[in-house]
């Protein structure tokens, strides 16, 4: 793996797990569950795209439609992991990342 690779692997892990210094070296299995952790957190993120916001009232015919224009809008800008992903994903992977971490 060269020196861009492992920098690009300790920032998706620096990202996960932001209260937690990078590990110096970074092996294939910690590589392949960054990659996996990345990967799941961008899908999580498309599909919460999709996902209507409160209303903060009586939604009616106007704030469906409201909606799915958001919706639409999410969908073609900028992509970006929400934070409820994050969190999510990396609780989920979090065994697997110290497993990696303690080399076993």
């Amino acid at each position: 793996m060269s020196p861009q690779e492992e920098q690009h692997v300790r920032d998706v892990l620096t990202f996960f797990f932001p209260n937690q210094a990078p590990p110096e070296t970074i092996s294939e299995e910690m590589a392949q569950v960054a990659a996996e952790m990345l990967n799941e957190a961008l899908e999580a993120s498309k599909a919460m795209d999709f996902v209507p916001r409160p209303a903060g009232f009586r939604p009616g015919v106007v704030w469906l439609i409201s909606q799915a224009v958001q919706m639409a809008w999410r969908r073609e800008g900028k992509q970006r992991i929400y934070e409820a992903v994050r969190r999510t994903v990396a609780l989920k992977y979090r065994t697997r990342y110290e497993l990696a971490k303690a080399g076993l």
